[in-house]
């Protein structure tokens, strides 16, 4: 019992910095302009990495959603960071695919300074 406690502490912050990684990938993407193309390595290497993310953020959370009680704090933390974290999944990726641009950078607008 102990360890599956400790066992749900840790997969709990496992999943709120998921969740904190892609929201805030996202408001970076969105709000700073990208000012050059990243090579296609790097290109497929944060495709991946992001993907891996959202894998890991819905598959955390459809774990500790049945394993958190009820009346936990943890389960309404979870209820409030798992739709912004996957709407910024999904933005994240929407992004990769709106443009040229927006594929070889990751970020919304680009501009030579």
């Amino acid at each position: 019992m102990a360890d599956n406690v400790k066992a749900i502490g840790g997969n709990f912050r496992i999943f709120v910095a998921c969740a904190a990684l892609l929201i805030l990938t996202c408001l970076w993407r969105v709000f700073v302009p990208a000012h050059e193309y990243g090579s296609a390595t790097s290109v497929w290497l944060g495709i991946i990495v992001d993907a891996m993310l959202m894998i890991g953020l819905v598959g955390l959370y459809a774990q500790l959603s049945g394993a958190i009680a009820v009346g936990d704090s943890r389960r309404s933390t979870m209820g409030l960071l798992f739709v912004p974290g996957l709407a910024a999944g999904v933005a994240i990726f929407a992004i990769r695919f709106l443009s040229e641009h927006g594929w070889w950078t990751g970020h919304l607008r680009y501009a030579l300074e």
